[in-house]
């Protein structure tokens, strides 16, 4: 049996494999490289699988959701073990039962070999791909626009590189928006699907990177290539919404919900990113949202001229829709969230955000 994390999105820390009993025990923990504080986001393979049950046990505190962890055979098609080998939140186990290679991960992952495939499915869209720039390991870092309109809309994942669910829900707003381009033809849509697309590939974790991470980098200077070239790329754009999807916490309260961090209010409608969340909770039935957990801007997860992207696009663009939309890891649903319950709930996010603008 061999622990690897070599394929994109991998992370690991193997300390020791016990074979001395029936049941074979791995003692392992989350990569925390280059991450000034702790978070949780681990992924690794396992091949040339041994028959039978076998114990992992995590050793850098509780990093297994309440719906156990997500697992595949190919990296493409993921589910969750739900109770079937649930323990508790360090500790699990798996029945392996002659397969070559199993995958486990903290949440369904999603690498740009899912958003190549995605793009695929659109080929008969009216959509153009593009780079916006080169990253700091020399990756190309896409850049999709779709829609003729006068005004943008400006749409971003992975500033912090770990938090894949947020890339399904961009994946259904997009899907949205081409099914019904008469209703969206007021606007013109830039994607930029992968922020930190060197630790989304790398397996880093993202958030709290040092120096500072990608999503606190629209300061005075940028650090990082893609941030700058996201300032580039609006700086003649007439921007009627900028909105980046995100994953929150772990799990518990309010991050097992969808939630916003809404930014500053400016413009003529101080009040109009609640309509947006009043429009969202209208809509969104899939996977239920409503406003008990919205992040006012101010509040101490929320922090008043923090240099964040939807701070910058209200404050220095002067955008009235700039907010973040968090989508959980594994949710609040009898079953973990699935990729289609995201997507489902991305396309809410599109039908908000054009309710409310128009």
């Amino acid at each position: 049996m061999k622990i690897l994390c070599d394929h994109p999105g991998g992370n690991i820390i193997v300390y020791t494999i016990d074979y001395t009993n029936a049941c074979i025990k791995v003692n392992l923990s989350q990569d925390l490289r280059g991450t000034a504080n702790w978070w949780f986001y681990w992924n690794f393979r396992i091949v040339d699988c041994p028959v039978g049950r076998v114990h992992f046990s995590f050793q850098n505190r509780k990093v297994i959701s309440p719906h156990g962890v997500a697992t595949s055979t190919d990296g493409i098609e993921w589910t969750w073990t739900e109770s079937n080998g649930f323990i508790d939140h360090m500790n699990f186990t798996y029945d392996f039962t002659g397969e070559t290679v199993r995958y486990f991960s903290f949440c369904i992952p999603y690498q740009v070999s899912d958003y190549e495939q995605f793009i695929l499915k659109l080929h008969d869209k009216p959509i153009k791909t593009g780079i916006l720039t080169h990253s700091e390991k020399g990756r190309q870092v896409p850049l999709l626009t779709f829609g003729g309109g006068a005004r943008a809309v400006i749409l971003t994942a992975r500033h912090h590189c770990c938090e894949a669910t947020g890339s399904y829900a961009l994946e259904g707003f997009i899907r949205e928006v081409l099914a019904k381009p008469d209703e969206y033809s007021n606007y013109r849509f830039f994607v930029i699907p992968f922020v930190d697309i060197d630790g989304v590939e790398e397996g880093d974790q993202g958030k709290d990177r040092i120096p500072h991470d990608h999503n606190r980098d629209y300061g005075e200077d940028s650090i990082y290539a893609a941030t700058r070239a996201i300032r580039e790329l609006c700086q003649h754009l007439d921007v009627a919404a900028a909105i980046d999807f995100h994953s929150p916490w772990c799990w518990g309260g309010g991050d097992d919900f969808p939630h916003l961090h809404l930014g500053p209010a400016v413009g003529d409608d101080p009040d109009l990113q609640k309509h947006f969340s009043d429009r969202l909770h209208e809509i969104s039935k899939t996977i239920p949202y409503d406003d008990t957990y919205i992040s006012h801007y101010g509040s101490p997860y929320n922090k008043e001229g923090a240099p964040a992207f939807k701070n910058w696009f209200a404050l220095k663009k002067g955008v009235p829709l700039a907010l973040t939309v968090e989508t959980p890891y594994s949710g609040a649903l009898p079953r973990g969230y699935s990729k289609e319950d995201m997507r489902a709930f991305g396309a809410c996010v599109a039908r908000a955000m054009k309710i409310t603008l128009d």
